[in-house]
């Protein structure tokens, strides 16, 4: 279990980051496309 908090984590990281690059795309523009 501990394994995948890690492997958890680590995707929010990533995706926080991703998000801080584009503020600009949000869950409303992506239902558009």
């Amino acid at each position: 279990m501990n394994l995948w908090n890690r492997e958890w984590l680590m995707t929010i990281d990533i995706w926080a980051r991703w998000m801080a690059e584009s503020p600009v795309q949000t869950p409303a523009d992506w239902e558009q496309e």
